[in-house]
């Protein structure tokens, strides 16, 4: 996988985290005060007038204290999601499953509290994920396809191991013993210094 098709695969997984993550401001964050809302007054607020908020057949079917448990385990799978996408922002592949598994029990909830936007933003998820899962952490990567990791040195630009510097500094040493006493080390040149002859 080249470079560009690495960096462009990483940008969909995170495009996809930062749907789910406007989708948790949305929609689960204001689930907890709504379902405070409800526990003191007994009803469901409503959107300038228009609307209540989260009144989908499950508010008019359900009694409130089973309505706030259901407003209250909508915020904790909503929660979850944004956790799946924290890992895809990281580039793994267990976000994408998390936040794929995730869908289903959060369509029930869509269903319950008749959310129509939630469901475009899961079909967008759905794609973005498929989009950037062979980019996602977890695939082998080919190291015929790709060159050596950046800041790795090459063969010929690696230190030498400490046992053959070792070497080599005895024996510098020992030449230089060798020299002192007169004598001709394995590595002396063999040829003798000759002074000027007299005739």
């Amino acid at each position: 996988m080249t470079g560009a098709a690495r960096a462009t695969r990483t940008g969909r997984a995170r495009a996809t985290a930062l749907v789910t993550w406007a989708y948790a401001g949305m929609f689960g964050v204001p689930a907890v005060p709504v379902a405070v809302f409800l526990v003191r007054e007994g009803r469901l607020p409503s959107l300038w007038g228009l609307f209540d908020l989260y009144g989908g057949p499950w508010s008019s079917s359900v009694a409130d204290d089973r309505m706030v448990a259901l407003l209250v385990g909508f915020a904790g799978v909503v929660a979850a999601a944004g956790l799946s996408g924290l890992l895809l922002w990281r580039g793994r592949r267990s976000g994408a499953v998390l936040n794929l598994a995730l869908l289903p029990v959060e369509a029930v909830f869509w269903v319950g509290f008749a959310l129509p936007v939630p469901w475009l933003l899961g079909v967008a998820r759905v794609v973005l994920v498929a989009r950037a899962w062979r980019g996602l952490g977890g695939a082998r990567r080919s190291a015929t396809d790709e060159g050596p990791e950046p800041g790795t040195p090459l063969d010929d630009e690696r230190p030498a191991p400490p046992e053959r510097r070792g070497r080599l500094v005895d024996v510098e040493g020992l030449e230089g013993k060798m020299a002192g006493r007169g004598q001709k080390g394995p590595f002396t040149s063999t040829r003798a210094h000759k002074g000027p002859e007299l005739h």
